[in-house]
């Protein structure tokens, strides 16, 4: 494992791709060899979404969640990090387990380009995007090709060529 890389703790990982509308949900299997989107919750103020996610944890035995972050094309946070940030420590944190950051760029194109080679409607592909989000970023966090950091530290610095 690399060592600037935080370890993950075995067994399933929850996957939240935050949006302001929609938060999409994925976990890992037990032994984090397969990904799979399990659902869509529709914002409706930190209280519910907070205990769905405890719920969402508890259901699939998660040892941790990772929260996709907004990272730009030129390695700078996007803008709705400050919001996320927020929210992860209203809405995760309660459900008590280890909390990671991960880089989500280009998931939401990934899934949405995945779920039109199905030949979903634009219509059925808004509903499924965000959870196939987390899913495309919840595997490469898997495979090691995407960045992660704990709650509590930086993004790590991008150096681009």
């Amino acid at each position: 494992m690399n060592s600037n890389r935080p370890e993950l703790p075995s067994g399933v990982i929850l996957a939240i791709d935050w949006g302001q509308r929609r938060v999409g949900l994925a976990v890992s299997d037990s032994t984090q060899a397969m990904v799979f989107p399990i659902k869509v919750l529709q914002r409706s103020g930190h209280q519910p979404e907070a205990a769905a996610i405890r719920k969402t944890v508890q259901e699939n035995g998660a040892r941790a969640i990772i929260v996709g972050w907004p990272l730009l094309n030129n390695g700078l946070s996007g803008q709705n990090g400050p919001v996320i940030l927020k929210w992860v420590e209203s809405v995760c944190v309660p459900a008590g387990v280890p909390i990671f950051f991960a880089d989500e760029r280009f998931t939401s194109v990934l899934a949405d380009e995945t779920l039109r080679e199905t030949g979903r409607k634009a219509s059925q592909r808004k509903a499924l995007i965000d959870s196939m989000a987390a899913r495309e970023f919840l595997q490469d966090v898997i495979n090691g090709a995407a960045r992660i950091w704990p709650l509590g530290s930086s993004p790590p610095e991008i150096k681009l060529a």
